[in-house]
């Protein structure tokens, strides 16, 4: 009987996913492991982390200086990275599932060699990946302007960006410097925020549309847009909405200060984040 077999199948031979990586891979990505090799590694770079900020190797206008100096004061302040939210970004790479050992990689504004780890458990080669920022806390990392990168072309099979395309001083060329060093059927996976209420940085204010229109201008089709909100506090909703019209600023604070909602979480999807993955034409 059909359900016999079926059960069977289910018990005994059940479907497996395609396991791309092998158990040294798998077994750096549990938490304790991952963070604990993170450490070590960035651990190795703390004398170049505290020198970031003595000169700027590749910013040479005000804009890039600002980046820089935002940027490098964020990875002094942290000292140790140790969020994963890039993880997200090398998944989306590593689909569908298949060997990504010959695959070259480009990692745009890592920060530090924690991002790099994140992309060796999802299978890409050590020896393969190369990364830019505006400045560097590792060898594997080249002080060059994303912007203006001095690689040639096709050097890439797959780049990947999280939460950095907010600091071009030109999107669009950015974008067109993407695709430049991309192969064609290579994929540029990244993250970005939505505040369109940032004066500071111009890429906070692109909409999803938006992005879609300047990746089809500058040579990629769009495979994947998402968007999404966060977990948060009404407090901390109220925040955002200091720079909205004062009558809903008003109305909003008015009704979480008479129900005592300043400290209660609240869900809301504002669009804050979004994920792109787009293919080389």
């Amino acid at each position: 009987m059909p359900f016999a077999r079926h059960l069977y199948n289910a018990v005994l031979r059940p479907v497996r996913r395609a396991r791309t990586v092998g158990p040294l891979r798998l077994a750096a990505r549990l938490p304790i492991v991952f963070d604990l090799i993170s450490l070590t590694m960035q651990t190795r770079d703390l004398g170049r982390l505290r020198r970031i900020r003595d000169a700027y190797p590749v910013a040479t206008d005000e804009h890039h200086k600002r980046a820089h100096d935002y940027n490098a004061g964020v990875s002094q302040a942290k000292g140790v990275t140790t969020t994963r939210r890039a993880e997200d970004i090398y998944e989306i790479l590593a689909m569908p599932p298949r060997p990504l050992r010959h695959e070259r990689l480009l990692i745009v504004g890592p920060r530090n060699i924690h991002e790099f780890l994140i992309a060796w458990v999802h299978g890409f080669d050590w020896a393969l990946m190369q990364g830019i920022d505006l400045y560097s806390t590792n060898p594997k990392i080249r002080p060059m302007n994303m912007e203006a990168m001095d690689f040639p072309d096709q050097s890439f099979d797959a780049i990947g960006m999280s939460a950095t395309i907010s600091y071009a001083k030109d999107i669009g060329r950015c974008l067109h410097e993407m695709a430049r060093v991309l192969r064609p059927g290579g994929r540029f996976a990244f993250g970005m925020p939505y505040h369109p209420q940032n004066t500071e940085w111009h890429g906070d204010r692109l909409s999803a549309s938006e992005m879609r229109r300047l990746l089809r201008e500058t040579g990629f089709e769009v495979e994947l847009v998402k968007s999404y909100g966060r977990i948060f506090t009404w407090g901390y909703w109220l925040s955002r909405l200091r720079n909205y019209p004062a009558p809903i600023y008003r109305a909003v604070a008015a009704v979480v200060g008479t129900f005592g909602l300043d400290g209660k979480f609240l869900y809301i999807d504002t669009r804050d984040s979004m994920e792109v993955c787009a293919r080389r034409r």
